[in-house]
């Protein structure tokens, strides 16, 4: 509940651009991280943050290089939490 209300007490913040310097690893999971405008993504498929956001359709291509994005985040202890992904599809 303090994630929700995190979300809802308008503590988001909202960058676009294109992804860039997008970094996969394998592993026991799979670890993406990427920036957007400046701003640095990382999480992995395993273990989900409290925000939500995993990206598990990784073979779906939903996240790649070069890719136009508007991302809502939270920070929260250095991090930044994705809560909503939009894509842009040309």
């Amino acid at each position: 509940m303090q994630y929700i209300a995190k979300i809802k007490s308008h503590e988001q913040r909202v960058v676009t651009g294109e992804i860039e310097k997008l970094v996969e690893k394998e592993g026991a999971s799979r670890t993406q991280s990427f920036s957007v405008s400046g701003v640095f993504f990382k999480y992995n498929n395993y273990q989900t943050a409290p925000y939500f956001f995993a990206n598990r359709k990784y073979n779906d291509k939903v996240i790649f290089d070069g890719g136009y994005v508007e991302i809502h985040y939270i920070q929260d202890n250095g991090k930044n939490y994705i809560t909503k992904l939009f894509i842009k599809n040309d």
